[in-house]
């Protein structure tokens, strides 16, 4: 039981109050029917659905370091290669749109990448925010022989600060070290992904 404030419909029934001594409060409406309950324990049930577009609590009111938003991208394009060391996308991208220009993005990226044994160089992977580079990482799948070719999953995470409530697009791209060999992304169809979080500031 509960002790329980409900609001009716008629005169009689406008505010009605009953008391009982187990600490719990509910909240009735449309003369008695059950809307909130509040425990001793101060935990709140609810009856129904929240009347906000989200459902719930509102992007504006998330505490700092809540997840807003999360944006995946996958790829698994076969077999691009870079034969020369002129950057090009590797096909792997997601598009967010920040729900403040405070927000920050962490973005996370694995994709595979292997470089032919024709050269001991590697290549260069770079992470793109629209058309400015955010991370450059060189000597992906260095190698120090030329008998065999190396093979690297890269991984990265970047927390990034846009200061944009417009979309942004995000993206990987890759380049050969040197001229002597190939380096692939996506060999044998191996799948990519990156993945976008809007986190409140």
């Amino acid at each position: 039981m509960a002790s329980s404030i409900s609001a009716g419909t008629t005169s009689g029934t406008a505010l009605v109050h009953t008391a009982d001594t187990s600490g719990a409060l509910e909240l009735k409406t449309n003369n008695g029917t059950t809307a909130l309950t509040l425990s001793t324990a101060q935990n709140a049930t609810f009856v129904g659905t929240l009347a906000t577009s989200s459902r719930g609590i509102t992007k504006a009111s998330m505490p700092a370091g809540s997840v807003i938003q999360v944006i995946t991208g996958i790829n698994s394009s076969s077999n691009l290669s870079s034969a020369n060391t002129t950057v090009a996308d590797t096909t792997l991208s997601a598009t967010i749109t920040p729900t403040s220009s405070t927000s920050k993005i962490l973005v996370m990226v694995s994709q595979r990448f292997f470089k032919t044994a024709a050269s001991s160089a590697g290549g260069t992977v770079y992470l793109q925010r629209d058309s400015t580079n955010l991370l450059t990482d060189q000597r992906v799948c260095l190698n120090d022989t030329t008998s065999v070719g190396a093979d690297q999953v890269w991984n990265c995470a970047f927390m990034d600060s846009p200061a944009s409530t417009s979309a942004i697009i995000y993206k990987t791209q890759f380049a050969n070290t040197n001229t002597t060999g190939l380096f692939y992304v996506n060999l044998d169809a191996n799948q990519a992904q990156i993945t976008l979080m809007e986190i409140a500031v």
